[in-house]
């Protein structure tokens, strides 16, 4: 009777043993699939993390590719916003309001027709002014990708920088670039010129007879570097706070000689007439510059052009002869 007690006793203890391990070995299992669930969660954001390095990388050498390739048939006169551009490569990477660099003018890229290599892009933006570029001008997309100095240069101050290459596949050598110098021209706080400007309600005009009338909108660069970019043909905005616009007009003679030369405070108006019967009677030239001014430093680039005059008048005094009718 004693050793049956016993066994009973020994069967049970064993039984309790077994079950707390099955708990324990349960609960291990439960941990380890919420460990691995982490774990490929934490892998899954690093793929994605990865995967957008690589796009943007793989954007920007595409980018670097079109800057090298679509500029190539390039002829663009200073009123066009639509010209044809060949070999594009994969321009359906940029985006919409893209910044284009080419030579001194920025310009905004609004869209690209595949089938007829239509570009068109929005001219003289930001404070830059339209100008005339020829075939083989480079077109220089910008992208997202910001970097600082923290260096303090002053103005007119001769900087040597050297750009680096980048692509997936690495980054261009230090010794493998050009030194370029660059001028610190403190364009970061100078005003914005005047844009739209017209002659006699034309764009940058050969010749003019009569009056001058010159006309112009606005632009504020607080506005554009917090707001949309708007091109140089667009409506005017609010002029910025201490910011004044100043006209010099230069008149010459036949001989390129100067005569004369005005300047005159046109902050408050858009438009300024030089009457014909004010004008010096031996002008043959006048060469304007609209330029705008704020706490002493001026616009990096201002509206410059000089238009004959054209004094052309019927003669007097002639006999015509009808040969055939």
């Amino acid at each position: 009777m004693k050793n049956k007690s016993k066994l009973s006793t020994i069967n049970y203890k064993l039984s309790t043993s077994l079950g707390f391990t099955v708990i324990e070995m349960l609960a291990s299992i439960f941990a380890m699939a919420i460990i691995f669930a982490l774990l490929t969660a934490v892998f899954v954001q690093l793929l994605n993390i990865q995967r957008r390095a690589f796009n943007m990388q793989h954007a920007q050498e595409n980018s670097i590719f079109i800057l090298e390739a679509i500029a190539k048939e390039i002829r663009v006169s200073q009123i066009n916003t639509s010209f044809i551009v060949k070999n594009a490569g994969n321009i359906d990477m940029v985006s919409t309001g893209t910044q284009i660099t080419v030579n001194d003018e920025i310009m905004v890229y609004q869209s690209y027709d595949e089938e007829t290599g239509l570009l068109t892009v929005k001219r003289g933006a930001l404070d830059t002014v339209p100008q005339n570029h020829l075939a083989g001008s480079i077109l220089y997309f910008a992208d997202d990708f910001i970097t600082v100095d923290p260096t303090e240069y002053v103005t007119s101050e001769i900087i040597n920088v050297k750009a680096l290459t980048t692509t997936p596949s690495g980054i261009l050598g230090i010794d493998d670039v050009d030194m370029q110098q660059v001028e610190i021209k403190a364009r970061a706080i100078r005003p914005y010129p005047p844009a739209n400007v017209k002659i006699n309600g034309k764009y940058w005009p050969a010749y003019f007879e009569n009056d001058l009338v010159i006309s112009w909108v606005n632009r504020n660069r607080l506005q554009q570097t917090g707001g949309e970019i708007i091109g140089y043909f667009e409506p005017g905005v609010t002029l910025e706070a201490s910011v004044n616009c100043q006209l010099i007009l230069t008149e010459f003679d036949e001989n390129n000689i100067e005569i004369i030369t005005q300047n005159t405070n046109v902050t408050a108006v858009n438009t300024f007439t030089l009457l014909a019967s004010s004008m010096n009677p031996n002008t043959r030239k006048i060469k304007f510059v609209l330029k705008t001014i704020r706490d002493g430093f001026e616009c990096l680039y201002p509206f410059e052009h000089s238009v004959l005059v054209s004094n052309l008048t019927a003669p007097t005094g002639v006999n015509f002869e009808v040969i055939e009718i």
